[in-house]
């Protein structure tokens, strides 16, 4: 028997995957949102057929701009400009963000009470103790719960695992009433 199974004729060779390749548009597209999204740090509003049109696209197109957003093309170059290996690379690094924060002490207070307070009962980890007249001022790394929480749930999204909105519709019944 034949190594494709069948009885008779040639075994086919296994199909080498077609190279995508980003047209034109897509990049022009690409780049001015991306240039945007970098310019407002991502607080600036405005559609992807906007995009579209700055780009050159048809009207049609920007009515239904998931036509480039959900075509290889558009998601080769997702792939190329954030290959998925940097991603969880930065996904990591925020997963153990850490913040500066500081504590003010009086300055009859020695460094090692100063230490142990912040080590001992709160476990952060001194990393200087800045001293004035009246004051020390201590500097510790605490994990930063706010990067943490938003790389979590994007990765909860990007697994299909975060719990979708709900969005509870109350209906309230007004009854009308004559009075005299």
């Amino acid at each position: 028997m034949p190594e494709n199974g069948k009885t008779g004729g040639k075994a086919e060779a296994p199909r080498k995957k077609k190279k995508v390749t980003p047209t034109l548009k897509q990049r022009i597209a690409f780049n001015i949102l991306a240039g945007i999204v970098g310019k407002a740090a991502g607080r600036k509003s405005i559609t992807i057929g906007k995009v579209l049109e700055k780009a050159g696209y048809s009207k049609e197109i920007q009515d239904s701009p998931k036509k480039v957003t959900e075509s290889d093309g558009w998601k080769a170059l997702l792939e190329e400009k954030f290959p998925d290996g940097e991603l969880t690379d930065r996904m990591d690094e925020q997963l153990n963000a850490h913040q500066i924060e500081h504590y003010i002490f009086s300055s009859k207070m020695s460094d090692e009470e100063i230490k142990e307070i912040v080590q001992d009962d709160f476990g952060f980890k001194v990393m200087r103790i800045k001293k004035q007249l009246n004051w020390k001022r201590a500097y510790f790394s605490i994990p930063d719960h706010l990067s943490r929480d938003k790389v979590i749930e994007k990765i909860l999204k990007l697994k299909n695992k975060y719990p979708a909105e709900k969005h509870e519709h109350l209906v309230a019944t007004v009854e009308i009433v004559e009075y005299r």
